[in-house]
């Protein structure tokens, strides 16, 4: 008899198990993926992010593969480390192959998406002399979502919470001033005070240096009273430039300006924390490769 009970709760606790972990996987946001490289026992997959999950370590990932025109179980796997399209999987099943299609059973949140704004060169002419101002590719990662539209010499998008982010090219003429110089100019236009406006810097000439770019960032808490009453809003602006800007006859180098306002919607209080993360984080995985 008390042999058939523990057969019984046996059982039952394997039903239990199995039940957890279909839950578990059906709870989870499936993700596509490919197998684009191997090392010992693991492989390395790349997926389109997504825009509410992401993997993150533990998470199972399903590979198959077509034999005769029907799809196989090709192995199965573990989540171990990832980034913002790729991860490494420890195989726990199989010998799934390069170029092998997965499913990834995301649990995790949506990591950053790598952003690429591509703005174009344009010529000018001096006493009589053409100048080439280099267009230029920039990349960063922000929060997935995101819908950039062109906008003069630059892009603009708004992030979930409304703040708007503008990327522009700033013409610096044939003859260009030092960074530090130009951030110092443009930054009391953008933080000016008139009589319906007035900005109050928080903090000036923060520099930032990636492998490809240098940004000079500021931020201001400004206030309007357009309307009779007093909007608080809070702006972030950064001046950048390429580190690998060619010297090339004709060629004149340009200067990119980030800035983060939530100025549309008059926020009131201290800018949210990640408003602030956001910013940072956008100027330091910058990169800016010049078109030549």
């Amino acid at each position: 008899m008390n042999r058939i009970v523990a057969s019984v709760a046996h059982i039952l606790f394997g039903m239990v198990l199995v039940l957890f972990t279909f839950q578990a996987v059906y709870g989870a946001t499936q993700i596509t993926c490919t197998i684009t490289a191997k090392r010992a026992g693991s492989v390395k997959i790349e997926f389109e992010p997504n825009k509410t999950a992401g993997p993150q370590s533990g998470d199972l990932v399903d590979f198959k593969t077509m034999i005769q025109g029907m799809e196989v179980n090709a192995g199965q796997g573990k989540v171990t480390e990832s980034g913002i399209n790729h991860a490494w999987v420890k195989i726990t099943k199989g010998r799934p192959k390069l170029k092998m299609i997965g499913n990834i059973h995301a649990t995790g949140k949506s990591g950053p998406v790598e952003y690429v704004l591509d703005i174009e060169h344009f010529k000018f002419q001096h006493k009589k002399k053409w100048y080439r101002a280099g267009g230029a590719k920039l990349k960063m990662e922000l929060q997935s979502g995101l819908k950039f539209k062109a906008q003069g010499q630059g892009y603009s998008a708004r992030l979930p919470d409304k703040t708007l982010i503008q990327v522009e090219a700033v013409d610096q003429g044939w003859e260009t001033t030092p960074l530090a110089v130009h951030h110092q100019l443009r930054r009391e236009v953008a933080f000016s005070n008139s009589s319906i406006n007035k900005c109050k810097t928080v903090w000036q000439d923060r520099m930032i240096n990636v492998s490809t770019a240098t940004c000079i960032a500021s931020r201001a808490q400004c206030m309007e009273t357009m309307s009779g009453e007093t909007k608080h809003y809070f702006y972030f602006y950064a001046s950048c430039g390429a580190k690998n800007f060619p010297r090339k006859n004709g060629l004149v180098e340009k200067y990119y300006t980030i800035n983060f306002s939530d100025r549309s919607f008059f926020s009131k209080g201290a800018p949210p924390d990640q408003m602030g993360k956001s910013f940072l984080n956008a100027l330091q995985s910058l990169s800016i490769e010049i078109k030549d």
